[in-house]
């Protein structure tokens, strides 16, 4: 049996209840970025809470986290539950995904992603929160195309450059956990909403228990036939500070490069024959300029990509155009 959750669609329940305000919830956080990305990367939704019982929060794309009461601890390891607060970062689009350099591989292989999580907690006065390893926390990824019981949660970790590269799986598929009338948290409006279990729509989540906050990926590792990774190279102007991103539309993938040197960009372990679409993209001032490129790789295949001006609008419309699973 697919292991789906069954989750109310917080759309209609906002519209047909009157709920209690939430008042403290902080809508003007601004983003941190190099000067590439700057003003184009995702922003954290924050919540302030405090963890009396079973409580979950729903982000603007529809990530679910559920935090039972006990599951969080302050750096002595004593259980905490007032004046925290959770900011949550989704990326879904290509666009998301692109402006913050995330990647949907390992080290060694490519991943076909559903959609990617930074999640952290913290208490009012700035100290970090850590999860219960005893307990852990439940976070629910939105399905993208369709359901695959091989999706399975990566951990990730920001490299210097700020790129981040996906580690080892840190979790399977849960089961269904959520229980009737859980008090749903929403920044969008808002507001908190006591769940009837009568109101409840099916909705696919990939859900799972995580024993960790940080860089979260639902993913499954793709499979490549005999001797079909290569490696390929790109040539950078040094003068610019280009980001690089292959996208594979039918693997649902997104590659950035492992290494930089001089003028070159690297990309290892592709899928030999595979068609992507290369975006690279830097700042000259207050002017962007892309490149948008189709190819087929090849093993040691090197690229000259030319650039062009582009409009921040135009910029994200033609990532965003770029359609999965074709």
């Amino acid at each position: 049996m697919d292991k789906k959750f069954f989750f109310t669609s917080f759309v209609i329940i906002c519209s047909l209840f009157s709920c209690g305000e939430i008042s403290n919830i902080d809508k003007d956080l601004t983003t941190k970025g190099d000067d590439v990305f700057n003003g184009l990367k995702n922003r954290p939704q924050v919540f302030r809470f405090s963890l009396d019982s079973s409580i979950s929060f729903v982000g603007e794309k529809g990530t679910l986290i559920k935090l039972n009461e006990g599951c969080l601890l302050n750096i002595e390891g004593k259980a905490v539950k007032d004046s925290l607060i959770l900011e949550l970062t989704e990326f879904y689009s290509l666009s998301e995904i692109i402006f913050s350099k995330l990647s949907s591989q390992t080290s060694d292989n490519l991943l076909e992603t559903s959609g990617m999580v930074l999640v952290s907690i913290r208490s009012k006065s700035g100290d970090e929160i850590k999860v219960n390893k005893k307990m852990g926390f439940e976070v629910g990824i939105v399905v993208n195309g369709d359901f695959s019981n091989d999706m399975r949660l990566y951990g990730g970790n920001m490299r210097a450059d700020e790129s981040v590269i996906w580690n080892d799986v840190i979790a399977d598929l849960n089961d269904i956990t959520s229980k009737k009338n859980d008090t749903i948290y929403s920044e969008d409006g808002g507001y908190m909403i006591s769940v009837d279990e009568e109101q409840r729509m099916e909705l696919d989540y990939y859900i799972y228990s995580s024993h960790e906050f940080g860089w979260l990926n639902a993913d499954k590792e793709i499979e490549y036939s005999g001797n079909s990774k290569g490696n390929l190279n790109i040539k950078s102007d040094v003068t610019h500070n280009v980001s690089y991103s292959l996208i594979f539309t039918k693997l649902n993938a997104v590659s950035i490069p492992i290494e930089k040197e001089k003028d070159i960009s690297k990309f290892y372990n592709l899928p030999i024959g595979e068609q992507a679409t290369l975006i690279g993209l830097y700042k000259d001032g207050n002017q962007y300029y892309m490149c948008n490129e189709k190819i087929v790789v090849q093993d040691g295949m090197i690229i000259d990509p030319i650039f062009r001006k582009v409009t921040v609008e135009n910029l994200k419309q033609e990532i965003d155009e770029i359609e999965w699973n074709n």
